[in-house]
């Protein structure tokens, strides 16, 4: 594991660290004649999207084999009833979360690919992965508004991290 200080940060602003801090960790590993990390910010926030999207359903199937018993939750769920409360909303958040992130990781791809980084693509990937957090937290909560607020901001999140590519077909 590379000796970066974003690595070795714990604690509820770890995520906000990883998007925030990679580049300008990079840049300074590079200038203290170390290697740079190969892993952009976009690729980091789709990483951490994807370790969120792994999460989900781990919550509310723990909880469903602790309400519905683990013999219904290693059946083939023929008949498995509709899970309730904010396990259903876990795995609603999961579906949104899935249906969003297939196309940041497109863009994000794309991006590496072009090497079309820049900091609007960046801030972008951060808005993304903190509004996806938000809204699977506030989704877990049932606190609607604030969800869909955190739904737009990271479809904001996406355009933004989108527009290098969007501004160079233009």
């Amino acid at each position: 594991m590379p000796n970066l200080p974003f690595y070795r940060r714990v604690g509820p602003g770890a995520v906000a660290s990883l998007v925030a801090l990679a580049p300008a960790a990079a840049s300074a590993q590079t200038a203290a004649g170390g290697a740079v990390h190969p892993i952009g910010t976009e690729a980091v926030a789709l990483l951490v999207s994807l370790g969120l999207l792994l999460l989900l359903p781990q919550t509310y199937a723990n909880a469903a084999s602790l309400t519905l018993g683990v013999p219904t939750m290693l059946g083939n769920r023929e008949d498995f009833p509709e899970l309730t409360g904010w396990k259903g909303r876990a795995r609603r958040a999961e579906a949104n979360l899935l249906t969003n992130i297939v196309p940041f990781g497109f863009v994000v791809a794309l991006l590496v690919s072009f090497d079309l980084s820049t900091g609007l693509s960046r801030l972008g990937a951060g808005v993304f992965v903190l509004a996806r957090l938000t809204h699977a937290v506030v989704y877990l909560l049932g606190i609607p508004g604030v969800r869909t607020l955190a739904f737009y901001a990271g479809l904001i999140g996406t355009v933004m991290t989108a527009w290098p590519l969007i501004s160079s077909i233009l």
